[in-house]
């Protein structure tokens, strides 16, 4: 039972993975048909925007609570929202946006900076996102499972009560302090270490 919970749970971690990827390139493919859209002097991520940037980029303390509150509000509606039928669709849909997102700024900043535009990127996403990205992968699997008890067409009744007990719950307890301490790391990591390698790549795009 144990290795095929185990199996299970790489398997949807595939499937999270291959819906960001399709995001990426949805991203990259949006950018790329409106190149004229994007890429202009008033575009996103041009010269000036990044200089504003530069000149603005806060304290770490006051960068922690908004980030804190972005990230909990995210991990909240989508628990919340794995409790009804629209569960896993939401949850689908957000790592979806969450690709497009990461292909346009990877494919404007490619286009207008180069290498140092693909930098600029990475440091926005690292170091941040190796406490992130598994915080993250653990909530849409914890919210799949939760839907699938709760939504699912074949679980009525007993089989709902059989699979929802006190172990049930206990390891969704588990995976959501888990999780919750991930998430809370990578705010740390965020405000703290993050700014600093945004502004080292900023000073060399915009010198």
């Amino acid at each position: 039972m144990a290795v095929l919970q185990e199996h299970s749970l790489i398997k949807r971690c595939y499937y999270m993975m291959y819906l960001f990827m399709a995001g990426v390139v949805l991203g990259i493919v949006l950018v790329n048909a409106g190149h004229g859209l994007w890429v202009t002097e008033d575009g996103l991520l041009n010269v000036e925007m990044l200089l504003r940037m530069k000149r603005s980029i806060p304290e770490a303390g006051g960068i922690l609570p908004y980030v804190m509150k972005s990230r909990i509000s995210v991990l909240g509606m989508l628990l919340i929202l794995s409790t009804t039928m629209i569960g896993v669709a939401a949850v689908c849909g957000y790592v979806v946006y969450c690709g497009v997102c990461a292909g346009c700024l990877l494919s404007v900043a490619a286009i207008r900076y180069g290498l140092r535009g693909i930098l600029f990127v990475a440091a926005g996403i690292f170091p941040q996102g190796i406490l992130l990205m598994p915080g993250y992968m653990l909530l849409l699997c914890c919210a799949l499972d939760c839907n699938r008890l709760l939504c699912g067409r074949g679980e009525r009744y007993g089989i709902l009560a059989a699979g929802m007990g006190a172990g049930f719950w206990m390891k969704k307890a588990v995976q959501i302090a888990v999780l919750l301490l991930l998430v809370l790391l990578g705010c740390v990591v965020e405000s703290y270490v993050n700014p600093k390698l945004l502004y080292a790549i900023l000073g060399l795009i915009c010198s």
